[in-house]
């Protein structure tokens, strides 16, 4: 079980770590920026996440699969794809470059948003390719330093007022050499390490464009599913920006950064340990059908216990987070829980990954996001950043929901539907009695009442499950 869990705890330190880097931005820079200009600044972050995906057309999704299916080399398969994906790359940056002087930058912020973009794309690859060939020390490396290198920054500009962060120019500034730094030193400490995994000589020569477009074929409906569920992330806040003013619009990215904890903390180190795992495990005897079975009982039970505490503890966490805005526990209850729909769309969705089959994940993708965008302008004129709040969370809801009735049309798996009811249904009574009978306790005191009796009550649901998956 360990052994086959192996990169998991890996990947959680990792994250962890970077995750607590992150919580620390969000506050520096509002502390920076100002709520006015954080919310611009807000309306740009999106861009570079979408662009810098866009520009690989997924080919670090399909080089996952190259690297553990067809078993290529990290490193051939790496090249490949970078010289590859050059032109490509460049087009994007060079587009952005001349666009964004009409997205309201001044100079030199367009240039340093070309080059944000070129490296994040770039970044993104090696990323992959790390997380492909276990190189848990390129990994590690160039996900501690990137964050490191970005959080120097904005403590040194808030405690010594230099470096100068006070716009949204300058945060793509310091973010274009934070990603650099990323880039450049996992590289370099793979490099150097000489990690025998990763530099591998390849078995055989193939064309750089084979490679690539084998990559794309596979990648890009993946790429397609990731955009639109970024749609689903991204588009509250851009049509709240036609509704109320950018200080408000700060509050609400402040409560989904607030909600993302989940994400950083437990749904990407899963994601990036999911992708390997679900390729070794689909051919066991029983197509994995008992490792997935368990999996998605036990995610589902972190995700619950994960969710009740950062609620129940939000209050504390929020004082602190964002000094001088305004809590609302309903808006941050709708998008704590709407990770947890969020986190289930991977375990619960195993058939549509299968090579030959990923464009059906477009379809529940889209699904998704039309509920999304079809909400938000039905809810956000009249209810603002409560509307989008709902609008968030069953819009996550309809894409677990819709991925996983595809998924089990591809590749059926008895999942244990009565015992997940079963354990939302505890949860949810779990944070109710905890809230409204023990209100007069400090929020941090709730947390720990709710995750005992949480553990005391999941356990006992949890564990024969994983037996079950242990013995095969």
């Amino acid at each position: 079980m360990l052994k086959k869990l192996a990169y998991l705890p890996g990947y959680f330190a990792v994250t962890t770590i970077s995750a607590i880097a992150r919580f620390f931005f969000v506050s520096l820079l509002i502390r920076n920026l100002g709520a006015a200009e954080f919310g611009r600044w807000s309306l740009y972050e999106p861009v570079v996440v979408v662009l810098s995906q866009l520009a690989l057309l997924g080919v670090n999704f399909g080089l996952i699969k190259q690297i553990n299916q067809d078993k290529l080399t990290p490193f051939a398969a790496v090249r490949a794809l970078f010289l590859a994906g050059q032109p490509l790359l460049i087009a994007v940056a060079a587009a952005v470059f001349l666009i964004s002087f009409r997205l309201g930058l001044a100079w030199p912020g367009p240039l340093f948003l070309a080059l944000l973009i070129y490296t994040e794309s770039i970044f993104l690859l090696l990323f992959s390719s790390y997380r492909a060939a276990g190189s848990i020390g390129g990994f590690a490396v160039s996900s501690f330093l990137k964050v490191l290198a970005f959080l120097t920054a904005l403590v040194l500009a808030l405690r010594y007022r230099l470096p100068t962060v006070h716009s949204a120019e300058d945060v793509i500034f310091w973010s274009f050499w934070a990603s650099l730094v990323g880039l450049a030193s996992g590289f370099l400490v793979v490099r150097l390490l000489h990690f025998r995994q990763f530099f591998t000589p390849a078995m055989r020569r193939e064309s750089h464009w084979r490679i690539y477009r084998d990559a794309v074929r596979y990648g890009l409906p993946l790429l397609a599913t990731a955009l639109l569920a970024m749609a689903i992330e991204f588009a509250g806040r851009y049509i709240l920006d036609f509704y109320i003013d950018r200080g408000q619009l700060a509050t609400y990215v402040v409560y989904v950064k607030l909600s993302s904890i989940m994400e950083v903390v437990i749904i990407t180190p899963f994601g990036l340990w999911w992708p390997t795992e679900r390729f070794r495990w689909l051919e066991s005897r029983d197509g994995g059908r008992r490792f997935f079975r368990a999996v998605s009982v036990g995610m589902l039970a972190v995700l619950l216990v994960a969710a009740g505490i950062l609620w129940l503890a939000s209050e504390w966490v929020f004082s602190w987070f964002a000094p001088g805005i305004a809590s609302n526990p309903h808006v941050a209850l709708l998008l704590i829980f709407s990770m947890v729909a969020r986190g289930m769309a991977y375990p619960l969705n195993v058939g549509a990954l299968k090579e030959g089959k990923t464009h059906w994940n477009i379809y529940g993708a889209l699904s998704a996001a039309v509920v999304n965008g079809a909400l938000c302008f039905l809810l956000i004129p009249r209810f603002g950043i409560l509307g989008a709040a709902y609008a968030t969370l069953f819009s996550h809801i309809c894409y677990a929901a819709f991925l996983t009735v595809i998924s089990q049309r591809i590749h059926p798996v008895p999942l244990p539907y009565l015992t997940m009811l079963g354990l939302i249904v505890m949860s949810a009574l779990l944070v109710f009695l905890v809230s409204r009978y023990l209100h007069a306790l400090p929020s941090l005191l709730k947390a720990v009442v709710f995750s005992s009796i949480s553990l005391i009550v999941f356990t006992p649901i949890v564990l024969p499950l994983l037996r079950v998956m242990n013995e095969e």
